[in-house]
């Protein structure tokens, strides 16, 4: 059998020869089933593919709405194997060992978190390997069967509120079952380090990029998000601030928002200044309206 990749484009199956050309897509039957899908839905996607445990076999998993179903399917043939649905439960990333005989993927999990999780044919599901409010993501399983995962991994910064701030860099780590420990194997302030596949004991392929370092929130995001999220009628606070006929009023109410969106967001010091630039704003703006006398209508209401 010659040699064929298979990769994911748009949610669906494309298979490609060994020189990289289009072979043509591998559809899905169990993507839509007859007469399942409702008017305006689309298909479900197939978020993971990798190699299966026969030659020319594929596993491949796709996202459902009550979870992910992962399914076998071998080349040539149309019959389609359901190996796992995993309800309320979504699986990406997937990667078999066949000295392990077991399925790695990674397992999102709350708050924008992910874990890595293990598979195997003992039928207790998806059990997760690594937890922690991390990031961890493209599981390989290490060659020899010797029960090994790599994987990349970012922790996770959060504000004073607990809201998102950003991800560390991601480093590789290496997870050993026989023992359960974990080892980081590169790791560097200034890259982000995905995608681990171990070729042998001592050479190991990965993606390397320059780390991009999480930026403050915008002052204008910061305002909205504080409307949009603040649960004590946000329309009330906004027609304060449009209709209101008195200029102190309006500065004074989008001076307390802003007040109040930055100390959810940012240190005590930091919202203490936040305040400058709507102080700036109103006096750059008061600034440059016209004095009242020097308006037409003014003018010619004087002259009248």
């Amino acid at each position: 059998m010659a040699e064929t990749i298979a990769c994911l484009l748009q949610g669906k199956l494309e298979l490609l020869d060994g020189r990289g050309r289009a072979e043509g897509p591998l559809p899905s039957q169990l993507q839509e089933p007859a007469g399942a899908r409702e008017p305006g839905r689309n298909a479900s996607p197939i978020v993971s593919v990798t190699r299966g445990r026969a030659r020319g076999e594929l596993y491949y998993a796709i996202r459902v709405p009550n979870g992910t179903a992962l399914f076998a399917r071998t080349r040539g043939s149309s019959e389609e194997q359901r190996l796992f649905l995993g309800v309320d439960a979504q699986i990406r990333e997937i990667d078999f060992s066949f000295g392990d005989e077991a399925l790695a993927c990674t397992v999102p999990g709350p708050r924008g978190t992910s874990a890595i999780g293990s598979l195997a044919d003992d039928g207790k599901g998806v059990r997760t390997v690594t937890e922690g409010d991390v990031v961890d993501c493209t599981p390989r399983w290490a060659p020899g069967g010797r029960g090994e995962i790599l994987y990349a991994s970012a922790g996770v910064g959060r504000t004073q509120s607990g809201a998102w701030g950003g991800l560390a860099p991601f480093a590789l780590h290496r997870l050993r079952f026989a023992d359960n420990s974990v080892e980081v194997l590169t790791a560097d302030a200034r890259y982000d380090y995905l995608a681990p596949i171990a070729i042998s004991d001592s050479l190991l392929y990965a993606i390397r990029r320059p780390y991009l370092a999480p930026t403050g929130p915008s002052p204008l995001a910061a305002l909205c998000r504080y409307f949009a999220q603040d649960p004590r009628s946000p329309g009330r606070r906004w027609r304060v601030i449009r209709t209101s006929a008195s200029w102190s009023a309006s500065r004074r109410a989008v001076s307390n928002a802003w007040r109040a969106a930055c100390s959810r967001s940012t240190s005590p010091q930091t919202a203490t200044s936040c305040t400058r630039p709507v102080r700036t704003y109103f006096e750059a703006r008061r600034a440059r309206r016209p004095a009242p006398c020097q308006s037409p209508r003014s003018k010619e209401w004087s002259n009248s």
